[in-house]
């Protein structure tokens, strides 16, 4: 080692700079204190422009500052959580750069990031540290303003529910910790909520009680035990799986925005059908947690349908719709048949241009079930019928755990001690 540095001691400060060029931020302190010329060599803004960017993905400095002095700043606030920075960082800009496009509203209800002094104040009513990747993400954003309004995770609506989770802060996260074993889920926590179904997915802080510790989860009821037992949704294995997928969703613009908001339908490609060459049927779904049971099997669905006449169609072909037919089927190939006048009791009307769009749902007793079926139309000109059609399209549960298996897990964990 010693010899090394006597051969580098020999090079120039500008052959130092480019070797300096290729050491992490640890090493580039360290060597400053190797001599008066490493000393100077590794203060060169360059440097700290790399590990600026490197570290913490930063590209841009303010005039009034130095590379080094803002390296420093962000170590300051994100050092003890480096390791996982880089991924939640590139979530958020995901997301941000969604919501500055789309949803100031949501962008405006953003808390500013949480203190070190908050979080440790959360974590001592926890009695645990907050995993690196959601500590890193609250000290990114500290949740949202709770209330009415839209939440970051998206809405979803049928005529009797709507749901809109906000994230919720680190305060409320630790004050709503369960931790005694009679609780119905002991050792998980809330980390979203909405006000308006007062449902929320939760978090395993403590692994001792069959979570898995860090999986986030919605809560159901197993409504065949005669005990208060949950079984769950699984929402994501660990914090950062499950804040990328919200932000690879916003990113590739795959959600549906309705009035203004967006809502988890997800807008599939090929989810479209074409009639005549003038009319355009689409379809999204979305798994409603909230609504399904794992006992009984009873897995619930929220669809869109979303009817258009094309710009350029003839208007002599504009029409009424008259009636709808569904095929259903689940995973077992069990089909059935769904006939009616209109949809959701409207008849609706569609012309050059226009579009109607509506919401309904389905239970499927299988993980997976499809629909498929046409609409009935009258033309308002030449009072005759025709079918417009609709693509089939997919549904499919998240994954769950059963309340049965979280007491193996617990059991097998009392054996190993």
């Amino acid at each position: 080692m010693a010899c090394e540095s006597s051969t580098l001691m020999h090079l120039p400060s500008e052959i130092l700079l480019q070797v300096f060029q290729h050491v992490d931020h640890k090493d580039l302190i360290n060597l400053s204190f190797v001599s008066s010329l490493f000393h100077s060599v590794a203060a060169d803004d360059s440097l700290w422009k790399t590990q600026c960017d490197k570290c913490f993905l930063l590209q841009e400095c303010p005039e009034e500052s130095s590379w080094k002095e803002l390296f420093v700043k962000y170590y300051g606030n994100y050092g003890d959580v480096l390791g996982v920075y880089q991924k939640i960082r590139t979530a958020w800009n995901k997301i941000m750069g969604y919501l500055k496009k789309y949803d100031k509203v949501i962008t405006g209800s953003l808390l500013p990031p949480a203190t070190e002094e908050q979080l440790r104040e959360a974590e001592n009513k926890l009695g645990c540290r907050f995993p690196d990747d959601m500590r890193c993400s609250l000290k990114i954003y500290n949740g949202q303003k709770q209330g009415a309004g839209p939440g970051l995770l998206g809405c979803i609506a049928i005529s009797t529910h709507f749901r809109s989770e906000k994230l919720l802060d680190c305060k409320t996260i630790a004050e709503n910790f369960s931790v005694t074993d009679d609780a119905p889920l002991p050792g998980c926590t809330p980390i979203t909520y909405c006000c308006m179904t007062q449902r929320c997915q939760l978090m395993s802080f403590r692994d001792e009680f069959g979570i898995p510790n860090g999986q986030i989860f919605f809560p159901c009821a197993d409504e065949d035990s005669k005990d208060d037992d949950l079984d769950a949704f699984i929402c994501g294995n660990n914090y950062t799986e499950w804040l990328e997928e919200l932000a690879e969703i916003m990113d590739k613009e795959i959600f549906y925005r309705i009035r203004g908001c967006h809502f988890r339908f997800l807008d599939v490609p090929d989810c479209v059908s074409v009639t005549r060459g003038m009319f355009t049927v689409k379809a999204g779904s979305c798994f409603m947690p909230d609504l399904s049971t794992v006992h009984p099997p009873s897995f619930f669905y929220v669809y869109r349908i979303t009817m258009k006449m094309h710009d350029d169609a003839p208007v002599y072909e504009s029409c009424q719709l008259v009636s709808r037919y569904w095929s259903i089927t689940d995973m077992d190939g069990n089909e059935e048949i769904v006939e009616g006048p209109g949809v959701v009791g409207e008849n609706p009307v569609l012309i050059p241009g226009e579009e109607y769009s509506w919401e309904s749902g389905t239970t499927f007793p299988t993980t997976y079930g499809n629909m498929k079926g046409y609409f009935t139309m009258t033309s308002l000109n030449k009072d005759t019928e025709f079918r417009i059609e609709c693509p089939v399209f997919h549904m499919k549960c998240q994954p769950y755990e059963t309340s049965a298996q979280r007491k193996e897990r617990v059991e097998e964990r009392k054996k190993n001690l």
